[in-house]
């Protein structure tokens, strides 16, 4: 058994499919990456070479994984790191199956002049959450969260003084992420997904196609 997390998005400039599949082997979780992003080549080989045991799982969060990945150049806005800490605890089974195999995370654009708004649906979590990014005269961004998750909420209010100048700022969402116990959540990449949208940052292909679309599996 195994299992896995399919990715479509139009994130790099082009429609990609990408695969991450976590599996138990001689007691401990590891994971592969298939994906066609030249960015992600190197982080998935560092990935395929880790292990983890199921106490070790306990200790990972987003802002470890997302440091590894970004070591070997991928950028915050890859949905690829926050996918592997939800395929270890899909195999972990720390995820709920029914929801997970019956459901799609999406996330959805909805662009105005002025401002990015992002539309976060997960149905794992039973929420949807709105992500806003909006330009200020400094030309920065300002990041904001409509969520009615109180973990969410408590790393959020961190960045409502926080203005956002270039990805690298990206850096300091995945960081507030760690102060909750939501270790797989996907609020912390729309943040930068939404961000990246409004500081142009990512080519959009079709706005009427989702940016993002995760499903989940169990493979025999």
């Amino acid at each position: 058994m195994a299992s896995q997390i399919k990715i479509f998005d139009q994130l790099c400039g082009s429609f990609m499919e990408s695969e991450v599949t976590a599996f138990k082997e001689n007691g401990f979780y590891r994971v592969e990456i298939n994906s066609q992003c030249p960015y992600v080549q190197l982080f998935a080989k560092k990935i395929k070479e880790m292990k983890w045991g199921m106490d070790e799982i306990y200790g990972l969060n987003l802002y470890k994984m997302w440091s590894t990945a970004k070591s070997f150049g991928v950028k915050p806005f890859c949905p690829i790191p926050t996918a592997v800490m939800n395929a270890i605890w899909f195999e972990a089974g720390l995820i709920a199956e029914s929801v997970a195999l019956a459901t799609k995370t999406r996330f959805n654009l909805k662009k105005d002049e002025s401002k990015t708004v992002l539309e976060l649906e997960i149905p794992i979590c039973g929420y949807t959450a709105y992500i806003t990014a909006e330009s200020t005269p400094a030309k920065t961004v300002k990041l904001s969260v409509e969520i009615p998750c109180a973990d969410v909420k408590k790393f959020t209010k961190g960045l409502e003084k926080k203005r956002m100048r270039d990805l690298d700022d990206c850096d300091e969402i995945y960081q507030l992420s760690q102060i909750t116990d939501e270790k797989t959540c996907y609020n912390p990449l729309a943040l930068c997904i939404a961000y990246a949208v409004q500081s142009k940052k990512i080519n959009i292909l079709n706005d009427e196609k989702p940016l993002v679309e995760i499903s989940m599996a169990k493979l025999k």
